[in-house]
């Protein structure tokens, strides 16, 4: 049986859930919401525009449109049954700049991995390749780093002092912290 949303006030009624109960409750949901999206993106994997896809789109849309009508559907029972319970919802934590920031490092770091490194004896034909897998290497690094000030540049039209966590952020989108060691190496 649910409690009551309201007393005859009008006020909420505080969760009848002890501080383990709603923490068992909140990561689970959270976690059936994360598995949603994860079906989400693979109904939507015949709109992506991978490179190199790994699903195979075969689902008909009529049944993703109801799959996806569901999925909303549960959802929205997620959040009532919250609410009925009186559990907050944790408001979104992670910044999409900071993710986006991290994906883009990743990247660098693969592309970097990739350049050849010179070793003895390889004939002249093994150095013209890597000399061109160089070149091709440090072309992708430069539109990872365009994507990178593209997207520092949209940071700097945000406001400052932004409170995340434990962090003052600016508006590049970095903790205050690391601006002064960044300017002193």
């Amino acid at each position: 049986m649910c409690p009551e949303k309201t007393e005859s006030t009008g006020t909420p009624v505080p969760s009848p859930l002890d501080e383990n109960q709603v923490r068992r409750l909140r990561v689970t949901f959270e976690y059936i919401d994360t598995v949603l999206a994860d079906i989400e993106e693979v109904l939507d994997s015949a709109a992506s525009r991978a490179a190199f896809p790994r699903i195979i789109p075969d689902i008909p849309s009529a049944q993703r449109m109801v799959m996806e009508d569901t999925i909303t559907r549960i959802r929205g029972q997620l959040i009532r049954v919250m609410e009925d319970w009186g559990v907050p919802r944790e408001p979104p934590s992670l910044p999409a700049s900071r993710i986006i920031d991290c994906h883009l490092t990743v990247i660098g770091i693969a592309l970097e991995e990739l350049k050849p490194r010179p070793k003895r004896g390889h004939s002249t034909k093994t150095r013209a390749a890597g000399d061109e897998v160089s070149g091709t290497v440090c072309a992708l690094q430069d539109m990872v780093a365009e994507l990178g000030e593209c997207l520092g540049a949209g940071m700097n039209n945000e406001p400052e002092g932004i409170t995340l966590g434990d962090e003052q952020h600016t508006a590049g989108g970095k903790p205050d912290s690391l601006h002064g060691q960044r300017d002193g190496i």
